[in-house]
């Protein structure tokens, strides 16, 4: 199941299940499914009330809204009527992991690591599709990252099994972990962190929608990444350093881990700098793509 963040008339926030270029409103259909199982009524506008709420926040609740609104009038939309949004939880933390495809750490000049590496993105550098990445005008190379984006749908901590991790998975999503690589070099060499050169405004997009992780197997995926219609990324999860059960178990341990968060699961080989006017998509069979211009202040 594919859902998604929308907006209508540019101020009207939803979330909706996308099947077949039509978007049900999920708030329409929580209400009515509340009604019919004498549940309360809660108000679900977002992904951050929808992961707060985890009676909704389910593949079987998921499940039953969507039969509802094929058996009887439901609001819905056409896709090209309304606007995507991040499908971002507010308030969620994001994690992403450095060097988990070995050609990428090659290309770069670096080792295999022998156990994950990650960072924080904030989320103050969420965008949604569409939204433009702006060049920030002090570094002079920033680099597209294209990945598969891991949704949590449960708390996780020090979980001990792989399975209780991947248990915790709510979907799956594109993103683009834009990197002003020559700032974060510089910030390398300090022996500083890499937290500026990953979190400028407008450095993590995201989208276009979450695939519910009960119809979705991520372990074979391809992830490409192209500029301007050409590809310059073109890797696949099987190659993964560590497996996306791995890194949430290896994380966990020292990172609780809420519904909503995020992780980044790294980037292919084949980065590349953006430049003014650039278009650059990320796409990931069964997901989707993630497309997004380029602009200079």
């Amino acid at each position: 199941m594919k859902l998604i963040a929308f907006s209508l008339d540019g101020h009207q926030r939803r979330i909706g299940i996308l099947h077949d270029n039509l978007v049900y409103d999920l708030r329409d259909l929580f209400v009515a499914l509340a009604k019919q199982r004498d549940w309360p009524v809660l108000p679900v506008f977002d992904f951050a009330d929808f992961f707060d709420a985890p009676t909704y926040a389910n593949f079987d609740t998921l499940q039953a809204a969507y039969e509802l609104s094929q058996s009887q009038g439901v609001t819905t939309y056409e896709l090209d009527r309304v606007k995507l949004l991040a499908p971002f939880a507010k308030g969620a933390k994001m994690i992403a992991i450095g060097r988990n495809y070995g050609a990428h750490a090659r290309e770069l000049g670096n080792e295999l690591p022998t156990e994950p590496m990650y960072f924080a993105k904030l989320a103050s550098c969420v965008i949604a599709p569409g939204e433009p990445i702006v060049l920030p005008p002090e570094s002079n190379r920033v680099d597209h990252e294209g990945e598969l984006a891991v949704v949590l749908g449960k708390r996780l901590s020090k979980p001990k099994l792989l399975d209780e991790a991947l248990a915790a998975v709510f979907g799956y999503t594109c993103a683009n972990d834009v990197t002003a690589r020559d700032i974060q070099k510089a910030a390398a060499a300090k022996g500083q962190p890499w937290t500026r050169g990953k979190n400028y405004d407008t450095f993590c997009p995201i989208g276009p929608c979450i695939v519910t992780a009960d119809s979705y197997d991520a372990s074979a995926v391809d992830v490409r990444c192209r500029v301007n219609g050409e590809i310059k990324q073109d890797g696949n999860t099987r190659d993964f350093i560590f497996s996306v059960g791995t890194l949430l178990h290896y994380v966990s341990q020292h990172i609780t881990l809420e519904p909503g968060d995020v992780l980044l699961t790294g980037t292919p080989e084949g980065v590349s700098p953006l430049s003014n006017g650039d278009i650059v998509e990320v796409s990931i069979n069964g997901i989707g793509s993630l497309t997004n211009p380029v602009k200079a202040l």
